[in-house]
């Protein structure tokens, strides 16, 4: 699959939903999953407005993995964070993308990101960024 900023949506976005799925099931040992999706729906709704913005796939190779690296750039690019808890969650986030899921705290909670409002944050980025890559779609 070419990385067009439409497709790595098209994942950020069901990324998205799987965590609002998991997360209706209420059971502590979907935490880690759920933080591990968030996480993922993050990279790609950032690098869906990083694509969408003219970068080329090399360019997003050069971000790899690096969540951090992946917000820096699409915020440079425009991409909003009125309250800054989108930058909240990427540090958080960023050791577990990273590979240091064996550091994750104890559940629930991760320094005060909590599944619930990891997920609600993942959604509004994907809306967000979706309302730009598809200005047609219905969010």
């Amino acid at each position: 699959m070419s990385a067009t900023a439409e497709n790595l949506m098209m994942c950020a976005k069901s990324f998205a939903l799987s965590c609002q799925t998991l997360l209706i099931e209420d059971d502590p040992v979907h935490d880690l999953s759920i933080m591990l999706l968030g996480l993922t729906s993050l990279e790609l709704s950032f690098k869906a407005w990083i694509k969408h913005h003219g970068a080329t796939e090399a360019d997003l190779r050069m971000i790899s993995h690096d969540l951090t690296k992946a917000y820096d750039e699409a915020a440079r690019l425009g991409l909003g964070d009125r309250t800054g808890a989108v930058r909240r969650a990427v540090e958080l986030l960023s050791p577990l993308n990273n590979g240091f899921i064996r550091y994750m705290p104890e559940t629930p909670g991760f320094h005060g990101l909590t599944t619930v409002s990891l997920c609600e944050l993942v959604r509004a980025v994907a809306e967000t960024v979706e309302s730009v890559v598809w200005p047609d779609e219905e969010v």
